[in-house]
């Protein structure tokens, strides 16, 4: 595994990370930039890097994941360093017609970690580079959130937020697809 740091995630999981060179970042914004190019030859129209949700976009952005000292370590404008040169490369082959999108974590939920107005401020960076619409989400690049995110829509039974009669057609859905219409779930291998 492979990070900006060797910090593994939330600092407190027990597998080392491999903490990525200049060289092996360079090799990544590389990559997709000669992704975009594929999804261009392929037809797509919109293209989204997702920087968010703990992946390796996100642990650049939270200083609880990077601990670097370098160029894309410390203050906010080194942290953001690697979404500029990702969107760089991938804008260099990317249309400007064509919108090109982050999905970029913007709050850690934990007071050392990225906060909002940090996430902005990148995001206003970011403008600059060619980003021209930022899906904000949170960060996640720990398990110690406060306040914890979604914990007040936490159910036991997720069939109990939907009426009875829909919930135990959910419920059953394998044994009456004919019902409800959806195809049994079937394999292909013996």
């Amino acid at each position: 595994m492979s990070g900006p740091s060797d910090v593994p995630y939330g600092g407190v999981r027990p597998y080392p990370v491999h903490p990525l060179s200049i060289a092996e970042i360079a090799d990544l914004h590389r990559a997709y930039a000669d992704a975009a190019r594929r999804a261009l030859d392929a037809g797509f129209e919109w293209l989204e890097l997702h920087f968010a949700h703990g992946y390796l976009g996100a642990s650049f952005l939270s200083p609880l994941a990077n601990r670097r000292t370098d160029a894309y370590g410390g203050p906010l404008a080194n942290r953001v360093r690697y979404h500029l040169e990702a969107l760089d490369a991938v804008r260099a082959v990317w249309p400007e017609r064509l919108p090109l999108t982050m999905r970029l974590g913007s709050d850690d939920l934990n007071p050392a970690g990225l906060q909002f107005d940090e996430a902005v401020a990148a995001v206003a960076m970011m403008k600059d580079h060619g980003l021209d619409l930022a899906d904000l989400s949170i960060g996640l690049n720990t398990d110690d959130m406060n306040p914890k995110p979604f914990a007040d829509l936490a159910h036991p039974d997720p069939f109990s937020l939907v009426p009875e009669d829909w919930g135990w057609w959910l419920r059953n859905f394998r044994a009456h697809p004919d019902c409800i219409g959806w195809p049994p779930a079937t394999s292909t291998t013996p």
